[in-house]
């Protein structure tokens, strides 16, 4: 009981108590003031907890930022962190909990969880009749979670002894989903009859398990129980519903301060495939034990086994929706959520119909398209964020990086990520440092990351969302990732249909992910599918022995087989391929240098050779191609022409690439 009241001051002072605005601007303001919008305003609890740590880690004294922080983790379901940190607030704050009681009628309004706290609150306090109406109250609530009702049903009913049998049962729901060290307590002293049960291992609803070497994934069961009533526990094993096998141990007890106690490991293994296995874990009570019946300890259904990948970036990598699938429920990822179970199906909404994974179109397609083509679960953990630096995903106070690898450890899958697709750029107005900052990124991976086996960069297209950036510098350090670093592979987003100079329709996202695709099935499972498959990139540029006014490109894979270039017209817009490139030209009279001129005025392929017209000869020093957000003297988005293989896969863009012998 002392453990709830202290929880539950602790989340009530969180929940109801404004914040003193401070006079002067200390360093950590900044931090400050945006963990006040991620939580305030934008609901963004993860990043709230960030920005709070920052404030931390500058003044560790400072009691305003553990409550906050500590508010922040209690939305998002961590309610241990949240205690910690309501607990060092009020050490460094003791009237805190003093002016409680006055505040909680402000926030009614703004909190739709007030009702449910309230009724724990009055709950801790013995008074059952307030619990009860507050709790009735809180069922006008649609968008309330259910593990939250069952939370606070189970605990008024069991402490006020109205009606034990079912607040046992909303008591043991709720630990099922997720509440199991908050019930612990309850369940101990009113639902076990001087026995008792604590798991220190155990699986959860819509768990997803890694998938080990013979393809399976190990479910592990194991825990203490108290009292000498029980005999044995017995764990039960469902496949799509049909019990499939039992295990069983026998219990030996052994008095540990005066209490009987056993120890228990039960492991088993679930096939990764499309299925999805359940279990019921039961104490089985003595024959000669009187008023003991059999116990259910731990139900959890919906678990399945697969492989892990990893995606980070910024908007164009979690933008749009993930798309349906009859094989949905194989399409996983993990979230912090205050319902109490973080595990979710990719595609799962909100109340509103609105996606709540962070999974985006690109991804989701990527999940989608692996998941029905090796028939094996995938869960794909999203860690981008819109708008935002790669200084962002590395540094203070951010550490977008860091946070993805938190939520992944707390999956427990952070061994088992093998692959990450990287998209980002756009929002970096220079490309200074950033082929430092992403070697930073990759030792970042390699240390944190054991099985990452290959990383996947998209090479961004000229975007309008930063107008200024250096995106032709940066896409050729893009590009060449892959020349530098043997695990990365990159590809182009060139010739990826309907953007709109930032984003794409999700339709985009589809194609863009459906080339990916074929990347990863080569490396993963060693698919045959590999001729043109890969974004075509330049090897070499010389002109031609027999004339001087060819220059000749040539593209590797050596087995790439470039498409006809076609021309685009619309309305007054008239656009060849050859128009795309430009040149860096040495004036044969004062050797001067000319940047990127458009030069050319023709083009031919063949196989993967390109081959550009000069109109005379000329003395080149480099060679370039890409586009530009909008055609010449236009406001229209470019759409093409490309320069891409006959798998409609775009070439990568280059930046003055050095002409050199044939």
């Amino acid at each position: 009981m002392y453990f709830f009241s202290q929880l539950v001051l602790a989340l009530i002072t969180a929940l109801f108590l404004p914040f003193t605005s401070l006079s002067q601007t200390p360093p950590w303001q900044k931090n400050w003031d945006n963990g006040i919008a991620y939580y305030e305003f934008s609901k963004n609890y993860e990043r709230a907890v960030e920005e709070f740590s920052s404030v931390i880690d500058i003044s560790p004294k400072l009691w305003e930022a553990y409550f906050r922080r500590g508010l922040a983790y209690a939305r998002l379901n961590f309610f241990l962190e949240a205690n910690t940190d309501f607990k060092k607030a009020v050490a460094l704050n003791p009237v805190l909990p003093k002016t409680l009681r006055a505040e909680m009628d402000k926030y009614r309004k703004q909190e739709t969880l007030v009702n449910v706290v309230e009724a724990i609150f009055y709950t801790s306090a013995n008074k059952y009749d307030e619990a009860l109406a507050a709790l009735q109250k809180s069922s006008e609530f649609k968008d309330l979670p259910e593990a939250l009702l069952y939370l606070c049903r189970g605990l008024v009913n069991t402490q006020s002894r109205r009606n034990i049998v079912e607040g046992c049962k909303d008591c043991e729901a709720a630990a099922n989903l997720g509440y199991g060290e908050i019930i612990d307590p309850v369940w101990k002293q009113y639902c076990t009859q001087g026995q008792s049960n604590s798991f220190s291992k155990k699986v959860v609803s819509r768990q997803f398990l890694p998938r080990l070497k013979n393809d399976s994934g190990v479910v592990e069961i194991a825990g203490v129980v108290s009292g000498g009533a029980y005999s044995l526990v017995e764990l039960e094993q469902y496949r799509n519903g049909v019990l499939q096998k039992k295990q069983a141990q026998t219990l030996t007890f052994t008095k540990k301060k005066g209490i009987p106690e056993a120890q228990y490991s039960l492991k088993t293994s679930i096939k990764s495939e499309f299925a999805q296995y359940g279990f019921r874990v039961f104490l089985r009570a003595k024959q000669s034990t009187a008023n003991i019946q059999d116990t259910l300890i731990l139900k959890a259904d919906s678990i399945v086994c697969g492989d892990v990948i990893l995606c980070s970036g910024q908007s164009n990598m979690m933008g749009g929706n993930v798309p349906s699938s009859p094989n949905a429920d194989f399409m996983r990822t993990f979230m912090y959520d205050i319902a109490g179970n973080s595990w979710k199906l990719s595609i799962e909404t909100n109340s509103s119909g609105v996606q709540n994974g962070r999974v985006g179109a690109l991804a989701g397609e990527l999940q989608k398209r692996l998941v029905e083509e090796f028939k094996r679960p995938l869960c794909v953990i999203n860690g981008a964020l819109g708008g935002t630096t790669i200084e962002e995903h590395l540094d203070f106070p951010r550490r977008l990086n860091q946070s993805m690898l938190q939520r992944t450890q707390r999956a427990k899958l952070l061994e088992y990520a093998s692959a990450i697709f990287w998209y980002q750029g756009e929002s970096n107005t220079s490309a200074s440092n950033y082929g430092e900052n992403f070697e930073a990124l990759l030792r970042e991976w390699k240390e944190r990351l054991p099985n990452l086996r290959k990383v996947y960069v998209a090479q961004i297209r000229s975007a309008n969302c930063t107008p200024g950036t250096e995106y032709f510098t940066l896409r050729e350090m893009q590009r060449r990732f892959q020349d530098k670093h043997p695990n990365v592979v990159s590809f182009a987003t060139n010739a990826i249909p309907l953007y709109d100079g930032c984003h794409f329709q999700d339709s985009g996202y589809y194609a863009l992910a459906n080339q990916a695709v074929k990347l990863y099935a080569r490396d993963f499972h060693a698919s045959p599918d590999t001729l043109n498959i890969a974004s075509p990139t330049i090897r070499k540029a010389y002109f031609s022995p027999k004339d001087s006014t060819e220059l000749v490109l040539e593209f590797a894979p050596a087995t790439t087989t470039f498409s006809a270039p076609i021309a685009y017209k619309q309305d007054s817009v008239q656009f060849a391929l050859h128009q795309a490139f430009t040149a860096d030209v040495i004036d044969n009279v004062s050797g001067s240098l000319q940047r990127n001129k458009s030069i050319f005025t023709n083009i031919k392929v063949e196989g993967n050779i390109v081959k550009l017209r000069l109109p005379r000869a000329m003395n080149l020093k480099s060679i370039s191609y890409g586009n530009d957000t909008f055609y010449p003297a236009s406001y229209l988005v470019f759409q093409g022409p490309w320069l891409q293989n006959t798998r409609g896969v775009g070439a990568f863009s280059f930046y003055r690439f050095p002409l050199s012998s044939p």
